[in-house]
């Protein structure tokens, strides 16, 4: 069990002192620290949640996908937002970007070790957040989000494909998994892979979706699995 909450009034942001399992940590915040925030605009397609309704995204980051969420939030009741991830230094970045926004609170805290109890959300949202675990840290973050989830309740998930033009790039440290300089590794996922994870919930919705862009005047393509598991 987690220990004791601590939270700084001022800072909206609840840290739990657990033991950290994530293997890229430090190499994050050494990225958040050195350059800022990292993703810029929001996250697309992200589906419109009831008011009164219990979101957690796990490894939000900077806040790409929580901005999604937050400038589009109606009057009262809203969607209640936890926003959670591993990075202080991606932490701070949320609590400049988001100082105005009552209904989101930022947990530091561990994917695979989520300090919430049974049930606790009506949506977990894992976007690019298993990407960056080794085999057995996907499995627990995968038990935990379906953990935290109340009966019914949906799991969201996104990954990078094995048909993103990135695959392949970097060092193979595990089957289909890529570091790269910053210390930072990447896996990248069938959509089985994605479907085995997750084998414990209810398929809702699982695709490959693919575009094109142009990289340094070459067409290349940027492929992802999107799913959606429910809690039954």
């Amino acid at each position: 069990m987690p220990a004791a909450e601590h939270r700084d009034p001022q800072k909206r942001v609840a840290t739990w002192k657990i033991p950290m399992t994530h293997p890229s940590q430090f190499a994050w915040d050494s990225e958040y620290r050195q350059k800022g925030q990292l993703f810029a605009g929001v996250t697309p397609g992200i589906p419109v949640f009831s008011p009164g309704e219990r979101v957690l995204e796990v490894g939000c980051g900077d806040g790409k996908t929580l901005a999604s969420m937050v400038a589009r939030a109606a009057p009262v009741p809203q969607p209640s937002i936890v926003g959670m991830d591993i990075s202080t230094a991606a932490l701070t970045l949320c609590r400049k970007r988001f100082s105005r926004a009552n209904t989101l609170q930022l947990v530091h805290a561990d994917a695979a070790r989520m300090p919430f109890p049974d049930g606790s959300f009506d949506w977990v949202l894992l976007i690019h957040v298993l990407d960056h675990f080794l085999t057995d840290g996907r499995e627990r973050v995968a038990r935990e989000a379906a953990r935290v989830v109340h009966a019914r309740g949906r799991v969201l998930v996104r990954t990078f494909s094995c048909s993103d033009f990135r695959a392949g790039r970097g060092e193979e440290i595990e089957e289909g998994t890529f570091l790269r300089g910053s210390g930072i590794f990447t896996h990248y996922f069938t959509g089985e892979e994605v479907r085995e994870l997750f084998s414990h919930l209810r398929v809702v919705s699982l695709e490959e979706v693919s575009w094109k862009i142009r990289v340094m005047g070459e067409t290349v393509t940027r492929a992802e699995i999107h799913a959606v598991f429910q809690e039954e």
